[in-house]
């Protein structure tokens, strides 16, 4: 389809400019006849011709971010993915300027209080990466408690 599509497409660029060779534009007309299966073309075989969609759909095709992501989910855990990364970058671009805050596994413990919190949805501590000990010893730290959940008992909402 792609072969006829560019034939059409190359038969109505001649048609602007005539440019192509007669032997290339009799060449480019018979694809087109061979398609149709006719002995004479109209300007409508030639218009349908060139906007023929000639992608083919994939149902199986998984983009490589989704499979990165199931991959790391499986082994070792997203964190372990995040961590590997950002070493990487520290190793092969040598930065000179960071934040005073940044470091490869700064995000782990905001992500154990989040699990711990019940923020993290539809993931379990294998596919995340961290351990209960390390929910266990952030919450710990931050004197959470299970019960917790963000709203000051104090306080009455209309």
């Amino acid at each position: 389809m792609r072969k006829v599509r560019s034939a059409a497409r190359a038969l109505l660029m001649h048609a602007r400019n005539n440019k192509l060779p007669q032997d290339r534009v009799a060449l480019l007309l018979e694809v087109l006849k061979d398609h149709y299966g006719v002995d004479h073309l109209s300007e409508g075989h030639v218009s349908m011709a060139a906007d023929i969609d000639t992608k083919v759909v994939n149902m199986d095709y998984v983009p490589h971010g989704e499979r990165v992501v199931e991959h790391f989910k499986k082994n070792g855990g997203l964190v372990h993915f995040e961590l590997r990364w950002r070493q990487h970058f520290l190793e092969t671009m040598k930065p000179k300027f960071l934040p005073a805050l940044w470091s490869v596994d700064h995000h782990h413990e905001v992500l154990a209080l989040k699990y711990a919190q019940g923020r993290v949805k539809d993931s379990s501590l294998s596919e995340i990466g961290i351990t209960q000990e390390l929910v266990d010893s952030v919450v710990e730290k931050v004197g959470f408690t299970p019960t917790d959940n963000g709203v000051d008992s104090n306080v009455v909402e209309d």
